[in-house]
């Protein structure tokens, strides 16, 4: 949007002129002051969450002498916080619970603009695309990505009236709780999954229902790991699915890739097949997807994909499985390492499975199937809502939400 653009009244203001202070935090250690258990909150990027500081993720803390030292990051009702380092243009606004708190250096503090801005206006201008191009051509840093105070302070920013402000908040805030709806439908739908699960075969702890146990082993007609030096990442060619992008039941969309050339040689343990379930082996373990195409994708260390024999187990079974109380326990106590838990396919190998009737197996997973063609025409809701939520937001700041 140019700046010629504006509705009549509308004006453009850099946000430095407006704010009576944007600053940052810093890093405790650094000044000689140790995190505890308990005091102060210390909040960093990751407990910004769904727009708001989420308590039960912040697990550092410091005294009140390390939060006087860092005076000028005490947090105060009504700040704006926005993530400079990392991912830019993560946002809250700072509420009365969220006090006492501090931040570090990645979080910049944007404070005093309520003259000029609402506030909720204000976070929601600051995660447009208007705001976030600005600081694009800014960032700086090859490990990780960040931008300056100074580049926030020049952030240009479009300031209709307050009465208009007012009126645009609520009009995006209604299509965000639309949005809200679908997400939290879209979760209900997956834990209706392991309802049904549970219904139909028991709690695998207790086996109530006596199923049959078999060792891991016994089950699988093949076990697929990869191991050696990963081939060197490229822009494009064969996605790589790596276990970062292995959540909920699904693969994320890759974001890494290698060669066609190494290709044939990474994957001579095997290629998996539609339908396989795979497993994280390490950072996290235990999260369990299972393989819904055919494309042809090359698969990342840390990772196990698993068939079961026809005979005696079904795969979409087996994925839920996976994802019991008895079976993740099992894991866990077999797993390795002081700092990052892991487990090897020979530790796998000792676990052991509950073997309902086949047939039992094959029902669950009719259903399975039908809750996922909901779940796909959810997602396509779900486009179709974020495809309206940008839509009225570009129309928002062209002034043509005002009735």
């Amino acid at each position: 949007m140019e700046m010629k653009d504006l509705p009549e009244g509308w004006e453009w203001k850099r946000l430095g002129d407006v704010a009576k202070l944007i600053t940052k935090g810093a890093t405790p250690t650094s000044y000689g002051f140790a995190f505890q258990e308990i005091g102060i909150k210390f909040v960093k990027i990751e407990n910004i969450i769904n727009n708001q500081i989420l308590e039960s993720s912040i697990t550092q803390f410091i005294s009140q002498e390390a939060n006087e030292n860092q005076k000028r990051s005490i947090l105060e009702e009504g700040d704006i916080l926005f993530s400079i380092a990392g991912t830019i243009g993560n946002s809250c606004l700072v509420r009365e619970g969220d006090l006492p708190s501090n931040v570090n250096q990645a979080i910049a503090i944007i404070r005093g603009t309520s003259h000029i801005f609402e506030s909720r206006y204000l976070l929601i201008f600051l995660k447009s695309k208007i705001a976030l191009n600005q600081l694009i051509n800014k960032t700086r840093g090859v490990a990780l990505n960040n931008v300056s105070l100074g580049d926030v302070r020049d952030l240009l920013i479009i300031t209709p009236p307050l009465s208009v402000q007012r009126h645009i908040v609520t009009v995006l805030e209604q299509a965000e709780a639309l949005k809200r709806q679908r997400q939290d439908a879209d979760a209900l739908t997956g834990a209706l999954l392991q309802s049904v699960f549970y219904e139909m075969f028991g709690d695998p702890v207790r086996n109530e229902r006596g199923w049959e146990t078999k060792s891991f082993e016994d089950c699988m007609s093949s076990i697929i790991d990869y191991r050696g030096k990963t081939p060197t990442k490229t822009k494009s060619g064969i996605p790589l699915v790596t276990a970062k992008i292995v959540k909920d039941g699904k693969i994320l969309p890759p974001d890494e890739f290698i060669s066609p050339n190494d290709y044939d040689s990474w994957m001579r343990r095997g290629i998996p097949k539609k339908g396989d379930v795979i497993l994280t082996t390490e950072g996290p373990l235990g999260t369990v997807a299972q393989l819904h195409t055919d494309e042809k994708l090359a698969f990342a260390q840390r990772l196990i994909i698993m068939r079961g024999k026809s005979e005696m187990i079904d795969n979409v079974y087996l994925a839920h499985f996976f994802r019991s109380d008895y079976f993740q326990n099992q894991l866990k106590s077999k797993a390795t390492g002081s700092t990052v838990e892991g487990i090897s396919q020979g530790n796998l190998r000792e676990t052991f499975i509950r073997i309902p009737p086949l047939a039992l197996q094959h029902e669950f997973a009719r259903i399975f199937e039908g809750v996922e063609r909901v779940r796909g025409k959810q997602a396509e809701s779900g486009k179709e809502i974020e495809a309206l939520c940008g839509v009225l937001m570009q129309r928002a700041f062209r002034g043509e939400l005002v009735v």
